[in-house]
């Protein structure tokens, strides 16, 4: 489902996929309401799209500890939580997988097998 078709007007948004995601997500948010993305590659058309909206949009960096990992890998191993993996590559296409994630249009996981 397109979740701008079925949402509106909502208070806050985190986005962890940026592109047309936080593009589109700007147009969900309420005047007045908070996008934080946790991609830094916000474009300049996204900021003055959320300046003409009333939305406050910014980037926060976010780091990942090895007690995350291990908690995240529990809830995996017991399938509380499932990944979406969009597409895998072997190693020696490492080049290729980078571009697929760069392109923004994935949904889910990228995955390079050794």
């Amino acid at each position: 489902q397109k979740f701008y078709e079925e949402v509106d007007n909502v208070d806050f948004v985190l986005d962890m996929v940026g592109g047309d995601t936080l593009s589109h997500s700007v147009d969900i948010v309420r005047e007045g309401g908070k996008i934080i993305t946790l991609i830094p590659t916000l474009s300049e058309e996204q900021k003055q799209k959320a300046r003409e909206s009333k939305v406050d949009l910014a980037f926060m960096e976010s780091h990942a500890s090895g007690k995350d990992m291990n908690s995240l890998a529990d809830l995996l191993s017991k399938r509380a939580i499932k990944a979406h993996v969009s597409k895998t590559f072997p190693f020696s296409e490492m080049g290729k997988a980078h571009k697929e994630v760069e392109s923004g249009h994935t949904v889910g996981k990228v995955v390079v097998t050794l």
